[in-house]
């Protein structure tokens, strides 16, 4: 994993060069980095005017034409010690339980998930929570090209729409990925998954179920964790009962990272100029 050291923000920070590190950083293997340097403030203004900051220094404005394509979105993630299953509501109650939450892909039912995903911790679970990246290309390795063919197809529901689970696009390959989103989506009203596909969805899930090949860590308070929503899974192992813990999460889009590798290099030339 990479990691980037800031100073305090609002003291000493070159933001355009702590911008230019992060996104280099999620333009590569392994799609991740962590940033150390910041205060675990409960404030979270910090957080999103330096998530804004990156967009607005290395991001073109987006042809993308849906609602709220510029909105930062921002959540609070803590144990809801009420909430007992994710099955009693939407998918998002998985993060709002002490129990283990599979790698996924974030906002995976909208048209293109935001490129772009933040945690901060802002209170640390000392006894679990560990938080689990997948890069897709340690998972597309060891899928068999019939399997890899399955999940191209645009067949697998996530809310209202059907997408492909791997895309292709020009310079761009990316992963959308949430099992529980993809159950509860397949209700009654909808068409079933014929039997090749979900013997493709059985082969993905045993091997996210095998964690120990994956990339584990604690993230300890104040660290931030930027990752390529598109290139990477993430999950966590299971909280302890009685766990304080508290992230804040943003999500936004960054088109640059959706873009290809070259405007990497017209970037690299703006900044160091």
């Amino acid at each position: 994993m990479k990691y980037i050291t800031a100073s305090q923000w609002g003291i000493t920070t070159d933001l355009e060069r702590l911008s230019f590190s992060i996104y280099k950083a999620l333009t590569q293997y392994p799609y991740y980095a962590i940033v150390n340097g910041f205060a675990p403030l409960r404030e979270s203004t910090q957080l999103i005017d330096l998530v804004r900051a990156i967009r607005d220094k290395l991001s073109p404005h987006s042809r993308i034409n849906y609602e709220n394509i510029d909105k930062v979105s921002f959540t609070k993630v803590y144990i809801n010690r009420q909430v007992k299953a994710a099955a009693d509501g939407g998918v998002t109650k998985y993060s709002r339980t002490y129990l283990p939450l599979p790698p996924h892909t974030d906002s995976s039912y909208m048209p293109i998930p935001h490129e772009m995903v933040a945690f901060q911790c802002i209170e640390a679970d000392e006894n679990g929570g560990e938080t689990i990246m997948v890069p897709i290309d340690d998972i597309l390795k060891h899928l068999d090209e019939n399997t890899l063919a399955l999940l191209r197809e645009p067949v697998y529901p996530f809310g209202q729409e059907y997408y492909a689970i791997i895309c292709d696009h020009i310079d761009h390959r990316m992963m959308r990925y949430y099992h529980a989103q993809i159950e509860r989506s397949l209700t009654p009203e909808s068409s079933p998954l014929s039997e090749p596909y979900q013997s493709a969805l059985k082969i993905l899930n045993t091997l996210l179920n095998q964690t120990e090949r994956f990339y584990k860590f604690r993230l300890k308070p104040g660290q931030i964790l930027f990752m390529h929503n598109h290139k990477v899974l993430h999950g966590r192992t299971e909280l302890s009962p009685q766990t304080n813990r508290l992230f804040y999460r943003l999500r936004l889009h960054v088109a640059s990272l959706s873009a290809g590798e070259n405007l990497e290099n017209q970037i690299s030339e703006e900044v160091y100029k």
